[in-house]
């Protein structure tokens, strides 16, 4: 699909943060050594702003509940 505010996330596991064709990036994860694993990913969800300064992120406050952040990665997941 497109990309809107963000990137598309298809493909999103496994990938390095700040990286996808035809999107570009304006925040610090450009660049990062950040490969979004599950443990990657559950740390950014549940609280996304020490990772991604200057971005539209900035609004998602993260996900409390442990339950819902694997739900989401385990969705991601599927998502290739």
């Amino acid at each position: 699909g497109a990309h809107t505010v963000g990137p598309n996330l298809f493909g999103v596991m496994g990938r390095k943060a700040g990286t996808v064709a035809g999107y570009e990036f304006k925040s610090k994860l450009k660049g990062s050594d950040i490969t979004w694993t599950d443990a990657e990913m559950a740390k950014f969800l549940e609280n996304p702003k020490p990772m991604v300064e200057g971005t539209a992120m900035q609004v998602f406050a993260g996900l409390a509940n442990e339950a819902d952040r694997a739900n989401l990665i385990a969705f991601l997941k599927t998502q290739k």
